[in-house]
């Protein structure tokens, strides 16, 4: 398989499984605070404070992701970069992602791209 798919396929995994895991972290943290019913869960995960609580964890989570995808590539870093960063706004707006998105971080999604794009060309 190209070097480049590898990569694509390598960093979305970890984009959108270390996501999934920040999201059943929060979840079962709430549960274990006593929190019984669903609408109470739902209620407190769409709050602001948990939007402001999010957007670093996506931002270091994208940082992460596409670090691990380009930095064993050696050419169209920034194309590899762009399809995760895509693919991965594209799982939380329309996929089934949608169901568990806690906001719609666009700007830490793409800020995550451009700063681990960059930590991967320093590499």
């Amino acid at each position: 398989m190209n070097q480049h798919v590898k990569g694509t396929i390598f960093g979305l995994v970890i984009t959108i499984g270390l996501g999934i895991v920040g999201y059943l972290a929060v979840v079962f943290y709430l549960i274990s605070q006593g929190f019984d019913e669903s609408n109470e869960i739902i209620d407190v995960i769409r709050s602001k404070n948990a939007m402001y609580w999010s957007m670093p964890y996506t931002l270091l989570v994208t940082i992460l992701g596409v670090w691990l995808g380009v930095r064993k590539i050696d050419s169209r870093i920034y194309f590899v970069a762009a399809i995760i960063v895509l693919l991965t706004a594209l799982s939380v707006t329309s996929g089934p992602l949608k169901i568990m998105s806690i906001h719609m971080n666009y700007i830490p999604i793409i800020l995550g791209g451009i700063l681990g794009v960059y930590a991967g060309a320093k590499t």
